[in-house]
This record gives C-alpha cells, structure tokens and sequence, in this order.
C-alpha cells in the first residue's frame, strides 16, 4: 500500500510540474505576441504621412482699381496684408487765375511715398520734365497743396514722383493760364485843354494850356 500511495503521490508531483511549464510557456508566448503588436503600432505611427496639397486661396479685386491681390489668407501670421496703392493724381480747382492768385491741387489719396519726397511745379507750357518754376515739396500724408504762379500766360501743372529716387518723373500734369494784370492808368496832373494861370516875369500873368495830362514848362499869352 504505501508503495502505491508513494506513485501516486509522484505521478502528481509530475503533472503539477508539466501544468507549470506549459503554463509558463503560454505566459512567454502571450507576452512575446503583446510586444510584437506595440512596436507594430510604434513603426506605424513614426512612418511620415503624405502632405496634402494645400487649397488655392481665392483671389480678390482691389477696390482701387489695380492688378488682383492675393487673399489676406495669404499673408503670414501676425503681419497685414500690403494691399497696392491706387496711382497718385490731383486736380486743380481752377484752370484759370489771375496773375498773384494761388492755385490748389488735391490729390486723389493721402501722398504716402515709401522713400523720397513727392514735389509739384509750375513751367511754361512746352518745357521739358526736368524743368521747374515755382515748386514744394509735398509733406508726407498731405491730401493738398497750394501755389502761386509768378509768371503768366498758358503754363503748365506738374506732379513728380519721388525725389531723389526717380528725380524728374512726372506722374500728372495739367494746364493753367495765368491772366497778366492790367497796368493802371498813369495820374494825370491836368485834363487835356485845361488852362490855368501863369506868371510870365515880368510881373504880369499868362495863361498855359493842359497838354497830354501835363502842364507845359513855359507860360503862354503873356502880354
């Protein structure tokens, strides 16, 4: 009897033995197939994604006339948008003065140059662009000006770009006449056939005669 119950008791001992390396081998075995599957999922996530093409931005109409801008989408972050300024122009408000009046030009928009200094001018008609009269500077965000022409007679208005940068570009011009004052009539000392009295020398008086607005030097009629 106990020798039956000794091979009973290490047939037991066996099995328990076998159940625990057949369960260590499935616990190796699950977390071999646990660490296959992370570093699956790792790869996958490090692997660089196609970039997408990025949309067209839709293009606007400058309010002010000029070549389509980009949408503000464009500009970076953090910066406005440039949008183009519309052409620097003025007109006059009057084209034709008299001589000793000034003359107004207002321009189209505030002059804003990115560099240099717009100027304006007066010249004879005719004269070429690196020519100049009476002329200033415009002051920057100025929207008018004023000036008075010296000279008379048909003349001529002129806008130039910046100075020193683009020196005699015109970017505008417009005509004006200057009316030439009238000369005042000379004083007259006397009304031509006016007679006064006059002392001849003798002591005795004469009479002279008014002669083109003036008295004669000499005394005429003396007895």
């Amino acid at each position: 009897m106990e020798q039956m119950f000794l091979l009973k008791q290490r047939l037991g001992r066996g099995r328990t033995l076998e159940s625990s390396k057949a369960g260590r081998s499935q616990g190796v075995g699950l977390a071999a197939l646990l660490l296959l599957a992370l570093l699956a999922c790792k790869n996958k996530e490090q692997q660089p994604r196609p970039e997408q093409p990025s949309p067209a931005l839709p293009q606007v109409q400058n309010p002010q006339g000029n070549a389509p801008a980009a949408a503000q989408g464009n500009a970076p972050r953090g910066v406005a948008p440039q949008v183009a300024q519309a052409p620097l122009g003025f007109t006059l408000s009057h084209s034709s003065i008299n001589q000793g009046e000034s003359i107004k030009l207002t321009f189209s928009r505030a002059v804003q140059p990115t560099s240099g200094k717009n100027w304006v001018t007066i010249v004879a008609s005719g004269k070429p662009d690196n020519d100049w009269g009476e002329w200033k500077y415009v002051p920057a965000g100025a929207t008018s000006i004023e000036l008075t022409p010296k000279s008379t007679g048909s003349l001529e208005v002129r806008l130039h770009d910046t100075y020193p940068d683009h020196k005699f570009g015109v970017l505008q011009r417009a005509s004006l006449n200057v009316k030439a004052k009238a000369k005042p009539k000379p004083k007259t000392a006397c009304v031509d056939g006016q007679t006064q009295a006059c002392p001849c020398g003798d002591g005795t008086f004469g009479r002279r005669t008014c002669d083109r607005g003036k008295w004669p030097s000499g005394c005429f009629l003396c007895d």
